[in-house]
Formats: structure tokens, C-alpha cells, sequence
């Protein structure tokens, strides 16, 4: 039976945040219909273990059996999903009631949004002070936006339209980090609709000590995320011809990585890169510029 909406939180190792993170799921599914799916990606304690206490019959514990790591989780929590529209949510972020039932609001409309993400909240306190969504006065479509304004994170209140994530082969399981770079890429190269919320609905908890409860990104190298990024550039090569403000954005973000893994060879043959082209003069001072501040930071 086809559900409003799934939300699909992967979990790995963070047996204190996901409790709370699945409350608030369950509190803030819509009354049309909803259902979580948590994605346990081979945490040393099970996440049916940890999430024993709770009882809902809307609440579905999956062990991944695709490639570890958060894109092969999300993709094998919506290869379970049976919700029209997917909503991704991070296991110690938490999403604000009235969110979910928006998005399905905006389904209802004409011309309905393919995807769309929102403002988020910062929080550090457990329990965070109780925050409900405001519906802004208008949405704002992607497209009208500037490319940064563009490029979504899956922790932003991501949400997609189950057809349109399945039509792009979902994640990309291959990237450890900027997955969500990627699939944002794709959207916008198959003109998806997508809508931008400046109202917040998700609270993302800042972690005080980094390491294991630290982010992904956090945790990978620069030359490592750089290399991704070098990844991202080649496979939409040719429709990054067609936008200069993408390609410039693209290639700040991996000279910027390079700079403070103080890699000047590869930075040298970033800049005779296709991409670059009518660019250069800009990017190699940015990059010196960097790699001067990294210097000093160290």
C-alpha cells in the first residue's frame, strides 16, 4: 500500500542520538499516512536492539546489504520505503512537527515539486527546546536561486519524490562524502522542480567533541574529499561547460581541499583542467590564498 511519506534515517554507532532522532520522526509523520525506516549500517549494537522501547507499528528496522557507508544506507531505506515521497533525516538531527505535513502539502498543488529542502536549526542542549515548523508565505524554487543556493544536503530536510529518485538510480554509493553534491547535480541537469523552504525544519545537533560522533566529512581527509570532487567534475563535464558559476563554485571547493592537504602538483593540474577554462587567473590565486591560511594555522 502506497504511504504520503517515508522518512528514512541511516544510523550507524550512534546508540544515545537515535532514539531521540526516531521520536521525533514518528512525532512529526503526517496524518495522511507515513512510516519510518531506519537503516542500520552495521552498527556494533543492532539498531532493532537500541530502538527496542519503542512501539509503533510504523517503525521499520533494516540491517544495509548494500555498500556501507550513508549512500548505500539511504539507498537500501528507500528500496523499503512504500511512501510517495522520501524525507532523509539524520540519526542525531531531529525534524520539526508540521514539516512533513508540508511537503505533502506542496504535493497536492499544481505542478507539484519534484524535491526540496529547508532552512535548518543549530542545537547543542538534549533535549533541544521544542521548535514547530512555520509553513513560509512562499516556497522559492531552486532553479531561481544561485548555484551554492542550489546545491542541497541530504541533512537540510531533504525531501524527493519517490519517482524521481528511483528514475536517477538514487545515490551515488561510490562517494564516501559529497554524495549529496552529486545527486543535487543531477537534479538540476534533468531540470527537476525543486522548492526551498526559508522557514527551518530540522534541528542539526553540533557535536562539542568530534571523532566517532563527529560527521562523515569531518573524518575524511581534504586529499580524499578533494579526490571526490575531481570525481564530481568529470562525470557532469558537459554540462558544467554550461555554467560558469557552477564550475567556479566546484572548483573552489576542491582547490580549497587541496590547499590544506598542501597538494600544489595536483592544484597545478586542476587549473589545466577543461573546466577551468577562463578561470584560471581567479582559482590559482584562491588556492595560494588558502594554502597561506592553512600554513598558519598549523
Amino acid at each position: 500500500m502506497s504511504l504520503a511519506l517515508s522518512i528514512v534515517i541511516p544510523t550507524k554507532d550512534r546508540p544515545g542520538f537515535l532514539p531521540v532522532s526516531v521520536a521525533s520522526a514518528l512525532a512529526a509523520l503526517p496524518a495522511t499516512g507515513g512510516e519510518v525506516i531506519v537503516v542500520d549500517d552495521r552498527s556494533q549494537q543492532p539498531a532493532a536492539e537500541i530502538l527496542a522501547g519503542i512501539a509503533d507499528d510504523r517503525l521499520r528496522v533494516v540491517v544495509n546489504r548494500r555498500a556501507a557507508g550513508p549512500a548505500g544506507a539511504r539507498n537500501f531505506g528507500v528500496d523499503h520505503t512504500s511512501g510517495d515521497v522520501i524525507l532523509f533525516l539524520d540519526d542525531d538531527d531531529l525534524v520539526m512537527p508540521g514539516y512533513p505535513q508540508w511537503i505533502i502539502e506542496q504535493q497536492a498543488r499544481k505542478n507539484a515539486a519534484d524535491y526540496g529542502f529547508c532552512e535548518t536549526v543549530p542545537f547543542t542542549s538534549d533535549p533541544p527546546p521544542p521548535q514547530m515548523f512555520k509553513p513560509p508565505a512562499q516556497p522559492v524554487p531552486v532553479l531561481t536561486q544561485t548555484f551554492r543556493r542550489q546545491m542541497a544536503a541530504f541533512s537540510w530536510g531533504f525531501w524527493v519524490r519517490r519517482d524521481v529518485f528511483v528514475s536517477l538510480d538514487g545515490i551515488d554509493e561510490d562517494l564516501r562524502v559529497n554524495e549529496d553534491t552529486e545527486f543535487s547535480l543531477r537534479l538540476l541537469t534533468v531540470k527537476a522542480s525543486g522548492l526551498w523552504s526559508e522557514q527551518p525544519g530540522v534541528l542539526i545537533r553540533r557535536h562539542a567533541v568530534k571523532g566517532n560522533l563527529g560527521s562523515i566529512t569531518q573524518r575524511t581527509s581534504a586529499a580524499e574529499r578533494a579526490g571526490y570532487f575531481d570525481a564530481i567534475l568529470t562525470r557532469h563535464a558537459v554540462w558544467l561547460q554550461q555554467r560558469v558559476d557552477a564550475r567556479r563554485h566546484l572548483l573552489r571547493r576542491r582547490l580549497k581541499l587541496l590547499a590544506k592537504s598542501r597538494d600544489d602538483a595536483a592544484a597545478k593540474a586542476t587549473l589545466q583542467t577543461p573546466a577551468a577554462s577562463g578561470l584560471r587567473a581567479g582559482l590559482w590565486a584562491y588556492y595560494q590564498i588558502n594554502r597561506f591560511m592553512y600554513g598558519l594555522r598549523r
